[in-house]
């Protein structure tokens, strides 16, 4: 890094400029520019005796943001030591150009410094008194804007994007009240709604924390001098009170009294003891009797016996940001508003759509050193790390900062609240969900600390989902201070992981629907961030009631909805971690099998039965030194692990087209359900699963034919007996299984009649996979029937789909059926198509056989 010294003779002043040979460090903190004309502010302040250098111009600009030397040097990454004489010499020049006292600018003054000098500029008859207050005129005529003006018309409109309803709004309101205020987390642009209302074209004011609040008492002292002409006095402050009042009552000139950022006199929505006296002052103002009407901005409400009407400012919708950032000539791609998944929608969702940050952001889209002035480039590089600016890290830590000193209570359920990530359909949280991560404290009213958070617009409350959530920007800040330097949770952050889990799982039922599955995964979220892996491995095989059926395994209940991708991921990550430890031969098997089951649903064969076969192993070890007891719970459970084993092979199998093996799993599984399962529903299972496989033997030897009509006659009859009871699985299975068979056997009848019973009892319970392989079968007899409007309609849809599920295998089958459609209807083209698309997946699975059996069926002609 290089630093030159550049001095001006008439003015003495000495400046600073940094090149860097990699960097260029000049255009930097354009936010300011937003509100200011910076070229025309530096030429006030030099004067004739030159012009401002742009590193200088930069600095400048990062004073007007309020920036110290060392915030600023951070940003540069140059030294704290670089900037402060540069930063200097500016204090002495708005010293000079806004004749204040020598050596009393800094940058915590600079700005309201400037922003005083330039009221005065504009016109005289706008009065302000600082310390977080102005007072401002109503209706007074807006000024012709002077030369020395910095921030334009334009300018503040363009600040005030997305505004016009509020404003609208605090005109209503005014009729009817006398006080109004504005309530809203930091960065809404509550500051800057306050002020455009009341026609004032100034910046923001300090930055909360900088400097003490006003007394109430220099309020009254200022406004009585200021407005009214008043000469100061020692009276006392109820006099004083009085006095306003009077003026403000036979006063006609409509004053609209601001009071900016008032939340550091508050505290939980009462004035500290040392602000006591606004109590008073309100109560002038609120007096229905004076013609003044005065806003307040706050991120408290006012919990005092004043009549005040709370407005909430309601965050920027996605509309405005796009409109503010146009304006800004950022691209911000095609569809940014109709796709949810757009990078302005998700920046917008992340950071609530708060006007600061969106400020922030677009100044540094602006600057960004690759990809300029492109949104989409922008938040792809940058959207893992929400507090990367120190303007809005800033902005998040005060908050949580000032909460832990006014409130330690309602900043550790703000942290704790952090472990819950209000995403997907757990989008929110119940009021239960927050009052159990107070497990630890004696508080005899914990809704007290939910309402304070929600008070002070720190949490957010959806009426849709009835429900709290924090945004993204505020999760993120939350969970930091959960975890410890290396990113680890703290003790405290898993014992509230776990407590999380709990809640989600006491609400959890059963699993019906995509939401109820998407909790469950909420469940094993919080224990694996908590390292407690037995316990998720234990929620996967954890049977929930699924509403009039059978309890059903979590894993399962997973697949049967569309999860499988999810499961399979969830139960490798429990894996890497308790494979080795693993004490518990039920947990360890159990996993394995569903990890084979959710394999096969993806087409990945081969991958499933080697699960399969690893569960098996565990299984059979486990009775190795013992003997099987049919009343030992643990004994059933390890037994029918057995069972499934040979089930589930056989239905791999049958997607290789490896009929044989197929009937010879499913035997030996007829024979272990008898030894080890008593539970009539498995030779249901069983009895479906080999009607099928004879029904499609018998294609190939005639002389099965005869046993495979009895076999699936015998089991359709008991089907309408109801003598088959079956499991949840067995409930749409059974009846899907039986309609393939009787199609294979040319019983178009029946085949019809169990494909609508599948059908129906798939959509009731769920079973998105099996819809789909139904409305294909279906496809195949309407088919058959030469019905093929019907026959297209049915492809359509279960096809569609089998897409979007990613699976493999009974695509590959869906489209080979399809493929035959095109065939039986002459449309070579596109018989071809489908066939190779079948041929392609088929092959992907190491599925040979039923290669061979797709050629063989479009060279006859006909299914095989």
């Amino acid at each position: 890094m290089k630093i030159v010294e550049c001095v001006s003779e008439d003015t003495k002043l000495v400046s600073f400029m940094a090149y860097s040979p990699g960097q260029n460090k000049i255009q930097h903190f354009e936010e300011a520019c937003q509100e200011w004309d910076i070229e025309r502010l530096a030429d006030d302040l030099v004067g004739k005796t030159g012009d401002l250098p742009p590193a200088q111009q930069r600095n400048l600009k990062a004073i007007l943001l309020n920036l110290s030397p060392k915030e600023a040097a951070k940003q540069l990454e140059i030294s704290e030591s670089t900037l402060k004489p540069a930063f200097s010499a500016l204090y002495r020049l708005i010293e000079n150009l806004t004749q204040e006292k020598s050596n009393t600018v800094t940058y915590k003054t600079a700005r309201f410094v400037l922003e005083n000098y330039r009221k005065k500029e504009i016109s005289p008859k706008i009065l302000s008194i600082h310390s977080n207050s102005e007072i401002l005129r109503l209706n007074s005529d807006r000024p012709q804007l002077s030369t020395n003006q910095i921030a334009s018309e334009d300018i503040q409109k363009f600040r005030l994007i997305g505004r016009d309803e509020a404003i609208t709004k605090l005109n209503e309101l005014f009729k009817v009240h006398k006080i109004v205020l504005v309530l809203g987390e930091g960065g809404l642009g509550k500051s800057a709604l306050a002020k455009f209302y009341c026609g004032s074209k100034v910046c923001e004011f300090h930055q909360l924390g900088n400097e003490e609040i006003a007394k109430a008492e220099s309020l009254v002292d200022g406004w009585l001098q200021g407005l009214f002409g008043e000469a100061p006095s020692n009276q006392e402050f109820r006099i004083k009170l009085d006095r306003l009042r009077k003026y403000l009552i036979e006063d006609n000139r409509g004053i609209c009294i601001v009071l900016d950022n008032l939340e550091p006199a508050l505290n939980d929505g009462k004035f500290k003891e040392e602000h006591r006296r606004y109590v008073a002052l309100l109560e002038v103002l609120s007096d229905p009797r004076v013609s003044s009407v005065t806003l307040i901005t706050s991120r408290q409400p006012i919990h005092e016996n004043v009549e005040v009407f709370e407005y909430k400012l309601p965050e920027l919708d996605n509309k405005s940001w796009c409109e503010y950032f146009q304006l800004r000539k950022i691209e911000v791609g095609e569809n940014h508003l109709g796709d949810v998944n757009s990078a302005l929608n998700q920046m917008h969702r992340d950071y609530g759509g708060n006007a600061e940050c969106m400020c922030v952001l677009s100044g540094n889209i602006t600057n960004a050193r690759e990809h300029k002035m492109n949104l989409e480039a922008y938040w792809e590089r940058n959207k893992e790390d929400l507090r990367a600016h120190p303007r809005i890290e800033g902005l998040i830590k005060w908050q949580f900062d000032v909460l832990e000193h006014e409130n330690p209570l309602a900043y550790k359920l703000l942290c704790r609240m952090g472990c819950y990530r209000y995403q997907d359909a757990v989008a929110t949280v119940p009021e239960q969900g927050l009052l159990d991560l107070l497990w630890d404290e004696a508080t005899t009213k914990p809704r007290r600390v939910v309402d304070n958070l929600f008070n002070r617009c720190l949490i957010k409350f959806s009426e849709k989902d009835r429900g709290y959530f924090l945004h993204p920007v505020m999760r993120e800040e939350a969970v930091s201070r959960l975890k410890d330097r290396n990113g680890k949770w703290t003790e405290e952050g898993k014992d509230v992981n776990i407590l999380a889990a709990k809640f989600f799982d006491s609400t959890l039922q059963r699993i019906l629907t995509v939401t109820d599955a998407l909790q469950g995964f909420e469940i094993i979220f919080h224990y694996l961030e908590a390292e407690n892996y037995e316990a998720a491995a234990s929620m996967l095989l954890e049977a929930k009631n699924s509403a009039e059926y059978d309890s059903e395994v979590f894993g399962y209940a997973c697949w049967r909805l569309g999860f499988s991708q999810k499961v399979i991921s969830t139960i490798s990550t429990v894996l890497e971690k308790v494979d080795s430890q693993m004490t518990n031969p039920y947990i360890l098997a159990g996993l394995y099998r569903t990890l084979g089951y959710s394999q096969n649903q993806l087409g990945n064969i081969h991958e499933g039965i080697k699960y399969h076969e690893l569960s098996q192993q565990i299984s059979n070890k486990y009775f190795q030194s013992i003997e099987f007891d049919s009343q030992n719970i643990d004994h059933l459970r390890m037994g029918n692990m057995i069972c499934a084993y040979f089930v589930n092979v056989g239905l791999c199998y049958i997607d290789l087209w490896d009929i044989s093996k197929a009937q010879d799993s499913f035997e030996k599984a007829n024979i272990f359900f008898n030894r080890y399962d008593p539970f009539s529903y498995s030779w249901a299972t069983i009895q479906s699963c080999l009607t099928l496989v004879k029904s499609i033997l018998s294609r190939y030897d005639k002389t099965l034919l005869k046993d495979a009509y009895r076999l699936a006659n015998d089991t359709y009859s008991r089907y309408h007996a109801g003598t088959l009871s079956t499991s949840t699985w067995g409930e749409t299975y059974s009846p899907f299984l039986l309609g393939k068979a009787f199609n294979f056997l040319d019983n178009i009848e029946r085949a019809l009649e169990m494909y609508h019973i599948a059908l129906s009892i798939s959509s009731e319970n769920g079973y998105t996979q099996a819809k789909a392989n139904i409305l294909c079968g279906l496809a195949e007899v309407y088919k058959k029937l030469q019905n093929f409007n019907v026959a297209f309609s049915y492809h359509h849809d279960g096809i569609g789909i089998l897409q979007y599920l990613g699976a493999k295998c009974d695509l590959a089958e869906a489209y080979f059926q399809l493929g035959l459609t095109y065939q039986a209807m002459g449309e070579h083209d596109q018989a071809k198509e489908y066939k190779a698309k079948a041929l392609q997946l088929f092959a992907q699975m190491e599925a040979p056989k039923q290669i061979e059996r797709v050629n063989k069926a479009f060279d006859q002609g006909a299914i095989k």
